[in-house]
């Protein structure tokens, strides 16, 4: 596997870019069967300097069990085993625009949900250019995630259990 592989398959991909709210409610509930609940269940979040909980426009929870054993593939066995008995696996949406996301807060450390984030973002079309860290990292994100999907592909194993060996999660280096 490679980025130029990458690159081919996102060149005839459908997926928007960016998502708007509506893509990303239809992704989180169809995929990880989310359950949408009143941003207010968050609002401790207003305290948070990190987060503009005035932009909260939607919140999800995750608790189905094979759901939270598929978004903490990527994590290392310290976070999986807290995300699967302690933590609380929540996503809060932030938008300024009431269209696009505008920011997120990610609550039980998912990496899988980590990489949706940033395929819900979008890239710009200028900075799509094989050789941008920025685009290569859109990219394995979008792979990861299962937008990129290759038939009989036996390296998605792999990158996953490099994702589970690799600390530093803004940095993707599953190649």
């Amino acid at each position: 596997m490679n980025i130029d592989k990458l690159y081919r398959a996102y060149i005839a991909l459908k997926v928007p870019n960016p998502f708007t709210l509506d893509d990303i409610d239809k992704r989180l509930k169809q995929r990880y069967k989310a359950k949408e609940v009143d941003v207010n269940c968050f609002a401790d979040l207003a305290k948070d300097p990190c987060a503009n909980f005035k932009d909260a426009v939607k919140a999800y929870k995750f608790r189905d069990k094979t759901v939270i054993e598929e978004i903490f593939k990527f994590n290392d066995e310290t976070g999986t085993f807290l995300g699967r008995n302690y933590l609380k696996n929540n996503l809060i949406i932030e938008s300024k625009d009431g269209i696009y996301m505008s920011a997120a807060t990610c609550q039980g450390g998912s990496g899988l949900l980590m990489c949706e984030l940033r395929v819900f973002g979008g890239i710009e079309k200028e900075q799509q250019v094989v050789g941008n860290q920025d685009f290569e990292y859109y990219l394995k994100c979008l792979y990861l995630a299962g937008y990129i999907q290759f038939e009989n592909d036996s390296y998605y194993e792999v990158a996953c259990q490099r994702m589970r060996m690799n600390r530093d999660k803004r940095k993707i280096d599953i190649f």
